[in-house]
């Protein structure tokens, strides 16, 4: 298997990991922010500008994350039920 076999993760540009490639990385890094733009506008009144960036985005690449490998695993189901039967 060559290395071009192997997807890239996006969040971390790494080997295909199990933790980013079902998303779960950019979601976990979507909520830390949030936390954090929360807990600033308890206190403070204010939101930082980085957390309105990155909240959005980071939710959205690993909910498309997800779904990608939702998908790929149905698809990986169905063809070895088609191939069992």
């Amino acid at each position: 298997m060559s290395e071009t076999d192997v997807k890239e993760c996006v969040p971390c540009s790494a080997k295909k990991c199990s933790s980013c490639e079902k998303g779960t990385t950019p979601l976990l890094v979507a909520a830390v922010f949030a936390l954090y733009g929360i807990t600033l506008y308890v206190s403070q009144g204010t939101v930082c500008t980085v957390c309105l960036i990155v909240v959005p985005f980071y939710l959205a690449l690993g909910l498309y994350l997800r779904h990608q490998y939702k998908k790929e695993r149905n698809n990986l189901t169905e063809k070895q039920t088609v191939s069992t039967s």
